[in-house]
């Protein structure tokens, strides 16, 4: 793919190659990453199945299905690139297939971002305005915007694409000669964008929404438990203070755990990993010493890999915080074993 691509923020390898980052990259390429691609595929493809069972679906089951095609994609993409890496084959570094590469790559990754947006606001409607959520919780509702999303993300990627293309002299997949890339301003003013609309204020919607649901849910579970423990003379009198709060049904209430996890987590994953990069075109070679570069490029490997694992771990989370998709992975895994 050469040392322009997307994906490998360890561009310029042989610069750092007496370094930690010589250490690691081959090791992380080889071994991390196509463990996470065994274990996430499969699950995710799992989880897309779970979902999509007749006794699963709901506006919420959509995003979750969405999320783990979304996700799949991500790591298929993801593997190409380790493929092209760790065998030096040129799989990616074509004419149309370094341009496509890139924006299905980024379309993908900020999809699975803006799902788990989506997910948080239908959350937020169901906890803090149950009286509408008849309303803004159709399932057709969820469908138009996980299209929405979809079509913003492709936007995004297209945009992504179009500042890459393949060079014939140097066989790789580099920043379009149209781009003013000596001084680097147009480079870093489009990261700066894409880092805003992205990450930045997707996350922090996220993180606001998730405080205001995590405080509601608190807030319901404090009265079931006054209610539990009250006397009988008192009982009725908060049951009618209490009707007018909301009141989850129990998938409603695996619903919301399960984004409470999957936003914690891809917050601390994809935060970090996705300033860092889109920081590099601040810490190019040509542009800093090369300890610092070499240092940058470690520290991108690192974070790239920890994310790596957001879009491989959601079939454990949905085990470990969904009753609900415990007893349907159960159901069906236990139907086949019986018939053999």
């Amino acid at each position: 793919m050469g040392c322009n691509t997307t994906l490998n923020v360890s561009c310029h390898e042989g610069i750092c190659a007496d370094t930690l980052h010589g250490y690691l990259n081959p090791m992380f390429r080889i071994y991390v990453h196509p463990a996470l691609y065994v274990f996430g595929i499969p699950g995710n493809l799992l989880s897309l199945g779970i979902w999509m069972q007749k006794e699963m679906r709901n506006s919420t089951s959509h995003y979750f299905s969405a999320l783990a095609m979304s996700d799949t994609v991500v790591l298929c993409l993801h593997s190409v690139f380790t493929i092209q890496t760790a065998t030096g084959w040129n799989i990616i570094s074509n004419t149309g297939l370094c341009e496509g590469f890139h924006a299905l790559y980024l379309s993908m990754e900020s999809l699975s971002g803006f799902l788990i947006l989506g997910l948080t606001v239908d959350r937020f409607v169901i906890i803090n305005y149950p009286l509408r959520r008849f309303k803004i919780q159709a399932r057709a509702r969820a469908l138009k915007t996980i299209i929405a999303l979809f079509v913003l993300s492709l936007v995004i990627g297209v945009l992504e694409g179009l500042m890459w293309s393949y060079d014939r002299t140097s066989a790789s997949c580099t920043i379009r000669s149209l781009i003013p890339t000596d001084s680097g301003i147009f480079l870093k003013i489009w990261y700066i964008v894409l880092l805003c609309v992205g990450i930045v204020f997707p996350m922090l919607i996220i993180i606001v929404l998730n405080v205001i649901i995590a405080r509601a849910l608190l807030l319901v579970s404090k009265r079931r438990n006054r209610l539990w423990f009250d006397s009988d003379e008192h009982s009725s009198d908060q049951a009618d203070h209490s009707s007018a709060e909301p009141r989850l049904h129990k998938s409603d209430m695996d619903g919301t755990l399960i984004l409470l996890c999957l936003s914690m987590y891809l917050v601390v994953s994809e935060c970090p990993d996705g300033i860092v990069y889109l920081l590099r075109p601040f810490f190019l070679p040509q542009g800093s010493s090369v300890d610092t570069f070499c240092t940058y490029s470690t520290v991108a490997l690192c974070l790239e890999t920890f994310a790596l694992t957001n879009y491989a771990s959601n079939v454990l989370i949905y085990s470990l915080a969904g009753r609900r998709f415990r007893n349907c992975v159960r159901k069906h895994i236990h139907i086949p074993l019986n018939r053999l």
